[in-house]
C-alpha cells in the first residue's frame, strides 16, 4: 500500500502499465491525502476486501501512547471487520 501517492487517473494508467498489475487508489487532491494499493497478478495475489485506515499520529513523544491508545478503543467495536491501519 502506498500513501501520499500525488496520483490522477493517468499516472494510475502509465504505473498499471509499468508494474503489470491492477491499481486501485482514493486520489485525493493532486498534492495530498493520494492511497493505493498495487495489486500484482504474476504474486498470485487475491483480492481481499477490507477497510484501509491511514493517519497521522502527534510527532511529540508525550502525545503517542495515547493517541494510539484512542484509536485501539475505537477499533475495538469493529473486531469482526478486516481493517488495515
Amino acid at each position: 500500500m502506498l500513501q501520499e501517492t500525488y496520483s490522477d487517473k493517468k499516472s494510475i494508467l502509465t504505473w498499471e502499465s509499468e508494474c503489470g498489475g491492477k491499481i486501485l487508489g482514493n486520489h485525493g487532491t493532486k498534492h495530498s491525502k493520494g492511497a493505493m494499493v498495487i495489486v500484482n497478478p504474476k504474486d498470485g495475489a487475491k483480492i481481499v476486501t477490507l477497510d484501509i485506515i491511514i493517519t497521522y499520529a502527534p510527532e511529540d513523544s508525550s502525545q503517542q501512547l495515547q493517541f494510539f491508545h484512542s484509536i485501539q478503543q475505537k477499533l475495538e467495536n469493529h473486531a469482526d471487520k478486516n481493517i488495515a491501519l
